[in-house]
């Protein structure tokens, strides 16, 4: 009986871990091996054509390869194999995954990118990395729709991009035109999801570039999962006719550079001529490169001419910074049990004061609360305990006096970090604290209306909120003010003798005010 239930737990334990398993899908769908490209881990067969005469759509009769979903031979999970084990340019990037100990798969020619279809058994829900590498035929609609769900909602996409004119299949669209068409066409309504757009086309200075570059943002701290990963330490990339990124961290708070090109100058910064960005997108995560060359491995398609930048261009560091990419991609994303309920932050008396409530907190340990002044870096400022109230919702006050060297917009965030040591982080929140904005009472006490001059310096909604002594909202409306001095009235005749709360708030200030009432 003891050995059956021995036996058991073994096969349980051993579910656990095959379910645990970090799984990655390397896409073969979207001619990934057309021209003198071989972007794939494996092929056992050369007999796919990329021809005009089909609009660059993959058919037989080629010498292209056809990745099949299981590369061969097989793998021990772990083990440590020769870059000739498999037959593709990606082959030892698909190895170095093997023996990180994740499950590798290829998405192969035919099949459907789609996410959340049970009836699709390499559906992206089963995988935790997606990796594009050079798309040469555009995303459908319902591919762009699944690809950005997939992120949204935990996983960790690769994207890689090339030079621009680099249509290898002839159907008139290149790897930068078809990710920038991804992330600006889409049914979710945002047009910059990642917060960056690849340069193409026409200007070769920056869509054509081939370099080696040290150019690295000084910003990021020693510490970086790209830069200073678990693979190794990254010094520098080497282009071999690649584009760059711009990015748009209005649009995305989280992209962040990695390296710039050389004529950026130094210690560079900005947001232009981009070579290598990360960011998340929801709760998941998304790495960016501008160039293939680095994951070329050399062996592949006898057909095709390769090189060697993933092994001895710039050795070890294109290695290392993809599978520190990988590795941070791959890393759970899963958010912590936690729900954000609301989170604000308002101006008061030189002060701003942040106010969040949160619902299921029986596994966070502690709350920290950043500031930025330019919506990407950000600095703890704060701390508090959670009260662990089980799963009774619970709010929380923490007040910041900014510092005279903000002058212009402020950025917070709450992170919330977990019994694991997890992080999560709330929605960012932007004030603009030195705005000569002022509110105040004609009169006061007051009887039946209070009248509020306002000085603001843009046109504007003005929303008020009116509290008695117990905190409790009697009255809250939005009146439309034009830009200057101007004045508005409230209804307070049906309000009994006392003293109450008036809150003030436009998208740029905010103020509370005591208002009494004696007739």
């Amino acid at each position: 009986m003891m050995k059956k239930i021995l036996s058991l737990a073994i096969v349980l334990l051993l579910a656990s871990t095959l379910q645990a398993q970090v799984k990655i899908l390397f896409d073969a769908t979207k001619a990934e091996s057309a021209g003198s490209a071989d972007w794939v881990i494996d092929a056992d067969l050369n007999n796919i054509g990329y021809f005009s005469s089909n609009n660059g759509v993959p058919t037989t009769g080629g010498t292209e390869s056809n990745a099949q979903t299981t590369p061969t031979p097989s793998v021990t999970l772990g083990q440590t194999y020769a870059e000739t084990y498999w037959d593709g340019a990606l082959s030892y990037w698909g190895l170095d995954c093997v023996k990180k100990g994740y499950a590798v798969e290829s998405l192969p020619i035919g099949k459907s990118i789609t996410y959340g279809n049970p009836g699709n058994t390499q559906d992206l829900s089963n995988y935790d990395v997606f990796v594009v590498c050079e798309p040469n035929i555009l995303f459908t609609a319902a591919e762009k729709t699944a690809i950005l769900n997939f992120v949204r909602n935990g996983g960790g996409l690769f994207m890689i991009a090339d030079h621009d004119i680099s249509d290898r299949n002839n159907d008139t669209y290149d790897s930068p035109a078809i990710w920038n068409d991804l992330m600006q066409n889409n049914s979710t309504g945002n047009s910059n999801p990642f917060g960056f757009a690849f340069n193409n086309p026409g200007n070769t200075a920056i869509d054509n570039i081939s370099e080696t570059s040290s150019n690295l943002n000084q910003s990021l701290a020693g510490n970086d999962s790209i830069l200073h990963g678990p693979w190794g330490n990254v010094t520098r990339v080497k282009w071999s006719g690649g584009t760059t990124m711009t990015l748009t961290p209005s649009a995305n708070p989280t992209v962040k550079p990695v390296f710039y090109a050389n004529s950026v100058s130094s210690p560079p910064s900005g947001n232009n001529l981009v070579m290598v960005a990360y960011g998340r997108y929801g709760s998941g995560k998304f790495v960016a490169f501008g160039d293939s060359s680095p994951f070329d491995d050399g062996t592949g398609d006898p057909n095709d001419f390769l090189y060697t930048g993933y092994m001895v261009d710039v050795a070890p560091n294109h290695r290392n910074i993809i599978m520190n990419s990988t590795i941070w991609l791959a890393t759970s994303n899963t958010l912590l049990p936690i729900s954000i309920e609301s989170f604000s932050a308002d101006l008061q008396n030189g002060q701003v004061q942040l106010r969040w409530k949160i619902s299921n907190e029986n596994n966070v340990i502690g709350y920290q609360v950043e500031r930025s002044s330019d919506g990407i870096h950000f600095d703890a400022v704060g701390s508090l305990i959670p009260a662990h109230n089980n799963f009774v919702q619970q709010g929380y006050l923490s007040t910041d006096p900014i510092p005279a060297t903000y002058k212009n917009s402020v950025f917070y965030r709450i992170q919330m970090i977990d019994n694991q040591g997890k992080t999560n982080y709330s929605e960012i929140r932007a004030i603009q604290p030195f705005l000569s904005e002022t509110y105040h009472l004609l009169k006061n006490p007051i009887s039946n209306q209070a009248t509020v001059q306002v000085q603001i310096n843009n046109s504007g909604f003005i929303h008020y909120k009116l509290y008695n002594p117990f905190g409790q909202r009697l009255q809250s409306r939005d009146f439309f003010i034009a830009k200057g001095n101007q004045s508005f009235t409230i209804d307070t005749h049906e309000l009994p003798c006392g003293t109450y709360w008036l809150q003030l708030s436009n998208p740029s200030s905010s103020t509370t005010i005591q208002l009494n009432k004696i007739d």
